[in-house]
């Protein structure tokens, strides 16, 4: 059975809002990387930090 209405549908919004978070950290971290332009260790610790998060976030299970 699939859960539809407007509080499914909010929670699939959100998650995509997250998802689109993390790739765009993602992708900031890697282009960093990719073009030697290396983040300072205190704003990589919070950038990975936030990653983390989000993950969590995306991946927690929504609740009825």
């Amino acid at each position: 059975m699939t859960l539809t209405g407007p509080s499914t549908q909010k929670a699939h919004m959100d998650k995509k809002y997250l998802l689109a978070q993390m790739r765009l950290l993602s992708a900031l971290e890697s282009w960093g990387l990719s073009s030697g332009n290396i983040l300072p260790d205190y704003l990589h610790d919070d950038l990975r930090s936030m990653v983390k998060w989000l993950e969590e976030q995306i991946l927690k299970e929504a609740k009825p």
